[in-house]
């Protein structure tokens, strides 16, 4: 409100990003669909609180911007940390897994004993 209108771009990207399962370490296809603005500035401006808050992104435009590192930058940042199926087609259900971490804990814990010779040991 009451500043200059400025020039915008609008970047939409949606692929198909070929991945691998983390669960099952089989093949998947990972969906992206991602809308970003940018704002054409003619200098980088400066990081502040207002500039991180901004729904669009501050984008130099002095020189040819390059439009397939804008997709790539993109499509690197919609990756998701770790990979996985929601339903992996092996079986591999995250209940599954959990069950037998679940079963880790009932095994003996090998400074288990220790507690005891220690205990022992203030006592005498």
């Amino acid at each position: 409100m009451g500043l200059r209108p400025q020039p915008m771009v609008c970047l939409q990207v949606k692929a198909q990003l070929p991945l691998v399962c983390q669960r099952c370490l089989q093949d998947m296809l990972h969906p992206i669909e991602e809308k970003v603005d940018f704002r054409l500035v003619a200098d980088e401006p400066e990081l502040t609180q207002a500039e991180l808050e901004a729904e669009d992104e501050a984008l130099a435009a002095t020189e040819p911007v390059d439009v397939l590192e804008l997709i790539e930058d993109q499509l690197l940042l919609a990756l998701p940390i770790v990979p996985m199926h929601d339903h992996c087609p092996q079986g591999a259900e995250p209940a599954a897994i959990d069950a037998a971490d679940a079963g880790a804990d009932d095994r003996q814990h090998p400074f288990a004993g220790l507690r005891e010779l220690m205990d022992k040991a203030k006592k005498s």
